[in-house]
């Protein structure tokens, strides 16, 4: 992997770009396309899992002005947040643990309302799952 070019990108668009080849995956057979998934989780946890914090930054760290914090991508807008997509990205790798681990420790930064309707909805699928 050295050799091929870095993704770059936000939580939001890494998770869609993994989810994406997995549904490629799925309706093709096409291994390279698991692959690809895979190579873009991979990046997605060098880059953008915070260890200490137990959660996915929305961004590298290099990519922030000194005066900024890691501030996670937990809230919907037009799109569900990073955190869900990425809950979903690890669901969908069959990481469903470490995909229930992140959203039920994910301390919010507001009052839960239906800007987290979309981890909310990934969380119950995962527990009824279990």
């Amino acid at each position: 992997m050295a050799s091929e070019p870095a993704a770059v990108g936000l939580l939001r668009d890494q998770m869609l770009v993994a989810l994406a080849f997995d549904d490629l995956t799925r309706l093709t057979g096409r291994e390279e396309f698991a692959r690809a998934a895979h190579r873009v989780r991979v990046w997605t946890d060098e880059h953008l899992w915070d260890e200490s914090a137990g959660v996915f930054a929305d961004a590298a760290p290099q990519s922030w002005p000194a005066s900024w914090t890691a501030i996670p991508d937990d809230t919907d807008d037009r799109m569900p947040s990073g955190l869900a997509l990425a809950a979903e990205a690890l669901a969908a790798a069959g990481d469903t643990t470490r995909a229930l681990r992140i959203l039920q420790g994910t301390r919010l930064l507001i009052p839960a309302d239906r800007r987290h309707a979309a981890a909310a909805r990934q969380l119950l699928i995962l527990q009824a799952a279990q």
